[in-house]
Parts: structure tokens; C-alpha cells; sequence
């Protein structure tokens, strides 16, 4: 069975497509890759047979076989399709039968609602960085994929993508909390509503931590490169700059160093030394950066004769 499938980004009424986004980010978490598009569409095709190895619920068939996407082909791929009135068949899910048997129950779902909501989680991270994860535990909870994913990160960082993770495993029970829900078919009908209603508050609440969680790690990204440019002392031209060995961080703060006892940012090194710098310009931002590094690894570099293991005029994020 040949089955061409072709997604829009956008619905006739000009509204956000979910299943698109369903298929993108799906296809970057199992395959490690990011669909082209191609005038907001991506077309893709599946040949397989039907099974009933794998149960498909609401209508769905479930079949087996291997999906092209992009001219590329991926083996043993259980696919689940709605059949419809022309003949055709709805786009649901799809995944390789190599993986975890659970996952057809990933957190696809809340990835799509940050699309869906007009502010999409950027795929490349998924396909490059969460794919890599996955494919070595696809029952994985999405709070520990976000420690792995970011835990070269500075601290507070690291702290905002573990919350973001933690938002997204809650969000993925509340989905399959809602499934469940919804097959009963025994629950009085006023009940239903309003238990129909505190989902829905709660899912919408789940939505818009996650979006303010994103626009976190986003504007910490950009605070700390925005910092280090602000900091930073341009070597002169031909000067030989001496880079220090890779060491942790342990604590930067305002101190005082040099002849005249000038003001300066200090950092306490894993080794038990200090290394300063008292240079005036750019001296808050140098300060904030030094201290979004703490407990990281670095290194600095000195030049003009300084010494190198009492004295720095760049920091790196090793």
C-alpha cells in the first residue's frame, strides 16, 4: 500500500496546522532530522501493510513498512493513519519499530502546542540534541533529557531548561490524562464537562509556563553572549596573548587589586588561587558574566607580560 502524504503549515481558515507541526517535530525527535519545506508544505510517503501488531485507537489503522522523507528511506516504520470519506488517509503519528515499545507516547504533543501557540520550540535542538537522547532511551523523561541537553550550560540556564523539562513531562501527563478521560464513555455528562473544563485550564496553564520558560532560556542566551562582547578587552594588534589550562569557577565578586587599589573582578579558582582583573571599562557587565560562569569551567587569557595565574583580561566558557 503507497500512501503520498502532503501537510500544510497552515489550515483553509488560515490557522496554525497542527498535525504539520505534528510530523516535523516528530520526525526530528525519532529520526533525527528537520523536514524541508517547501512553500509552507512538506510531502512525504509511506509503503507498508496493515497490522494489528500495534493497536490503534479512534479509527486508526496502524501499519508497517518504510517512510520516505526528503528522497531518504527509513526502514520498519510503524505508521498510524485515519482512513477518510475519499479514500485517503490522515497523517496521526509515526515511529521506528527499533524503538522503546512506549514510544508512541512521547511529549511530541507539548513541542507541537509551543508551535501551535505561535512560539515553536526550535527543532534544530530537538533534532540535534534531544534526537541523540532519545534514540539511546526513548522512555526517557523529558526532565532528565533536558539536564543531558543542557548541562554544559551555566547554572542558571541549566536550572530554566530543567524547569522547562519538568513543565513538559507534567504537560505530557495531563494529555494522557485527558485521553484516558475521554475513553470513558460511563462518566455522567455535567461531570464530564467540568471535568473537561479543569483540564483544559490546566493544560492551557502548563502551555504558558513552558512558553515563559523558553523566552527564558532564550533571553539568558542572549544576556550572557550580549555580557561577554560588553566585556571583552580587545587584544592589541601582534601581541602575544597566554591562555590559561582549562579550571572550574568556583565563586567571581567585586574586590579590590593593583597599586592603587583599584576596583576589580576577582575569581576564586578550584585550585585555591585568584586571578583579577581591574580594568574600569565594561567592568559591571565583566562582573555579571563572570558570575553567570560560576561552577562552570574556563579559561583566561593575559597579555603585556602579566602573569597569567594572578592576573586575566578575557574569560571563556571552556
Amino acid at each position: 500500500m503507497h500512501i503520498p502524504f502532503r501537510l500544510y503549515a497552515h489550515t483553509t481558515e488560515g490557522e496554525i496546522s497542527r498535525r504539520f507541526h505534528k510530523f516535523c517535530y516528530t520526525a526530528a525527535l525519532r529520526l533525527g532530522i528537520v523536514p524541508k519545506v517547501f512553500r509552507d508544505v512538506v510531502e512525504f510517503s509511506f509503503d507498508g501493510e496493515e497490522t494489528n501488531k500495534v493497536e490503534a485507537h479512534k479509527n486508526n489503522i496502524a501499519l508497517i513498512g518504510t517512510l520516505s522523507i526528503d528522497k531518504v528511506i527509513y526502514s520498519d516504520i510503524v505508521l498510524i493513519a485515519k482512513p477518510l470519506s475519499n479514500g485517503k488517509f490522515g497523517f496521526i503519528t509515526f515511529w521506528p519499530v527499533s524503538q522503546h515499545p512506549d514510544a508512541h507516547e512521547s511529549y511530541t504533543d507539548p513541542l507541537v502546542d509551543t508551535a501551535v501557540d505561535g512560539t515553536p520550540f526550535d527543532i534544530n535542538v530537538v533534532a540535534e540534541k534531544m534526537h541523540i537522547h532519545f534514540k539511546l532511551n526513548a522512555g526517557v523523561s523529558p526532565a532528565t533529557l533536558m539536564k543531558k541537553i543542557y548541562e554544559d550550560e551555566s547554572e542558571e540556564l541549566k536550572n530554566s531548561a530543567n524547569r522547562l523539562g519538568e513543565l513538559i513531562e507534567e504537560a505530557l501527563i495531563i494529555s494522557k490524562l485527558e485521553s484516558e478521560r475521554a475513553d470513558k464513555e460511563k462518566i455522567r455528562a455535567d461531570d464530564e464537562s467540568k471535568r473537561a473544563d479543569n483540564f483544559e485550564s490546566e493544560v492551557q496553564n502548563q502551555r504558558k509556563q513552558i512558553e515563559e520558560e523558553k523566552v527564558k532560556i532564550e533571553r539568558l542566551k542572549m544576556e550572557n553572549e550580549e555580557l561577554r562582547k560588553a566585556a571583552y578587552i580587545e587584544p592589541p594588534i601582534g601581541e602575544q596573548l597566554v591562555v590559561s589550562e582549562k579550571i572550574k569557577l568556583v565563586k567571581a565578586y567585586e574586590g579590590e587589586q593593583g597599586k592603587f587599589n583599584q576596583k576589580a573582578v576577582i575569581l576564586e579558582l578550584s585550585d585555591g588561587t585568584i586571578r583579577s582583573n581591574n580594568w574600569k571599562n565594561g567592568f559591571a557587565q565583566r562582573l555579571a558574566y563572570a558570575k553567570s560562569l560560576e561552577n562552570e569551567f574556563i579559561t583566561t587569557d593575559v597579555w603585556g607580560g602579566y602573569d597569567g595565574k594572578k592576573w586575566y583580561k578575557n574569560i571563556y566558557k571552556a
